[in-house]
């Protein structure tokens, strides 16, 4: 099956990193997909304070000539990394863009209906820091489709894989369903791929359980302990059902039901199992550009340090236009 056709890889031929490359290469071939590598130039703004019309054409000029010769330098780079591939048959397109960077991927997205975007993730990983930067954050709230950012010094291969699924028995949301079949699905060929270690985790919590419990007394407790049991017991039915449809043969998997709150449980979670890899949606209202329900999503982004992979429900608008 062709999980994705048309595949974005944005590149920067100076960094060090090029696993990333070899991936996307090899992401391609297995879904004899397009592949498309891009390096982003963000040209210098020029100084139009108190300049005259002629001063200011001639800055102009200025900058343009330097963003040509810097173009031309870049597309020499990137050429020179994908020959080799492009030596062995292997069809790669090249392009060298302008501008700023989540906004001219999510513009090739939205033009050439890429479905899958691959970068580094550009943070600096360290004591209280993300390995997510600002243009990464950007991107996974407001791209069409699923953004993979891949962390500095990731081997090829992910050893373990975690899909984060949000489960609701109680509540019909057909967008959230359909969300947590794409997320198993890819986690389970990126698992068979990769021959990973599969962790499926589902996090759930009551709705004002703090208040419920502030008024029991002795007697109700055991009450509401055995509702808590029912409502695990009924969401864990509602996760098994959802992976019965799926061929999980070969694969190594455990699934987790954990209660608590999803912005430190996924983060706790994938720092104590060593996950490399995070597989979840980051769920937008459809028909409202790029907007996020609640805050859990974003706290994750921001607190996890692995590579991460983010899906969007089906009718997501992005907030970038052509």
């Amino acid at each position: 099956m062709r999980r994705f056709k048309k595949i974005l890889l944005v590149l920067d031929p100076k960094s060090k990193e090029k696993s990333v490359l070899i991936r996307a290469v090899q992401l391609s071939q297995v879904n004899k997909a397009e592949l498309k590598v891009v390096s982003i130039i963000e040209g210098p703004p020029p100084k139009i304070e108190f300049a005259t019309p002629s001063e200011l054409e001639q800055l102009i000029a200025e900058k343009n000539r330097l963003i040509e010769k810097v173009n031309i330098e870049r597309k020499k780079d990137i050429k020179k990394l994908i020959y080799p591939f492009v030596s062995d048959g292997i069809k790669i397109h090249s392009e060298i863009l302008n501008g700023k960077p989540f906004i001219e991927i999510i513009k090739q997205v939205l033009l050439f209906d890429f479905d899958l975007i691959i970068k580094n993730a550009e943070g600096k990983m360290g004591f209280m820091s993300s390995i997510f930067g600002s243009e990464d954050i950007h991107l996974m709230r407001k791209c069409p489709c699923p953004v993979w950012l891949i962390k500095p010094n990731q081997t090829k291969r992910f050893k373990r894989i975690l899909a984060a699924v949000d489960i609701n028995p109680f509540l019909v949301n057909n967008q959230q369903d359909e969300l947590n079949k794409k997320i198993i699905e890819l986690s389970i060929s990126l698992a068979k791929k990769d021959n990973s270690e599969l962790h499926i985790l589902h996090v759930w919590s009551y709705l004002n359980e703090s208040i419920f419990k502030e008024n029991l007394n002795e007697e109700s407790q055991s009450k509401h302990e055995s509702l808590a049991k029912w409502e695990m017991e009924k969401r864990k039915e509602e996760l098994e059902k959802l992976l019965s449809q799926y061929s999980l043969e070969g694969i190594k998997f455990n699934l987790h039901m954990l209660k608590g709150d999803p912005k430190k449980q996924i983060p706790k979670f994938s720092e104590n199992f060593k996950v490399e890899l995070l597989i979840m949606g980051t769920l937008g209202r459809t028909g409202v550009p790029g907007l996020f329900i609640g805050n859990t999503a974003e706290t994750v982004l921001n607190n996890v340090k692995c590579s991460l992979l983010t899906l969007k429900p089906n009718g997501f608008i992005s907030p970038v236009s052509l």
